[in-house]
């Protein structure tokens, strides 16, 4: 199921891990322990500005609950 910017963003407060069209079926963005920060697939810190370079519109949507590829 695609989801909104803003529902995926919903989600990663409450602990979810999501993806978005344009990543590989390997990365994500999830909420780190520290509020400034969010965390990729490689336990690498994203300063919260990750946002401020995905305002166009393509960005607005594609979002999905990430799923582990086995």
């Amino acid at each position: 199921m695609m989801l909104t910017k803003s529902e995926a963003l919903q989600l990663i407060d409450q602990g979810e891990k999501v993806t978005h069209k344009f990543f590989t079926p390997y990365e994500f963005i999830a909420k780190s322990d520290d509020p400034e920060y969010y965390q990729d697939e490689n336990g690498l810190l994203l300063i919260s500005d990750f946002w401020d370079h995905r305002q166009h519109s393509e960005w607005q949507t594609g979002w999905s609950v990430f799923t582990p590829i086995k």
